[in-house]
């Protein structure tokens, strides 16, 4: 059996978290539509849960990458970043931002998105 990524879940396995992420952010499937999707075949798994997931293999196993490749950004001469307004549930007065930055080296790579919410206006996180 693998192994879990996530030390309290039995059912959080590398294949599952990676599905998850990949209808999420390749396909655009929203949690709550892989929720009732799973739902119809049997496999109860909340977006909460899924949400939480994400959050923790993100947090915890994915950190060093996202610092390489922001070392990496960092030592470009120029940088393109791309500011776009992304609507959220969780707040009313916040607004979101969608940071995508990117060089002229790395352009065919996948590279950090930022995310940053201000009361009053957007700006990159401190450790940019």
């Amino acid at each position: 059996m693998t192994r879990s990524l996530i030390s309290h879940s039995k059912t959080g396995s590398p294949s599952i978290v990676a599905h998850i992420a990949a209808m999420k952010y390749i396909y655009k499937v929203p949690c709550y539509r892989q929720e009732a999707m799973l739902k119809l075949k049997g496999f109860p798994l909340t977006r909460q849960q899924m949400s939480e997931w994400l959050i923790d293999v993100f947090n915890n196993q994915l950190s060093l990458l996202y610092d390489l490749l922001l070392k990496e950004l960092k030592r470009q001469r120029f940088l393109h970043v791309d500011e776009t307004p992304y609507n959220t549930l969780a707040s009313e007065k916040a607004n979101t931002y969608y940071w995508v930055v990117t060089s002229g080296k790395f352009e065919k790579k996948i590279l950090p998105h930022l995310l940053t919410v201000t009361e009053d206006h957007p700006r990159l996180p401190r450790n940019c």
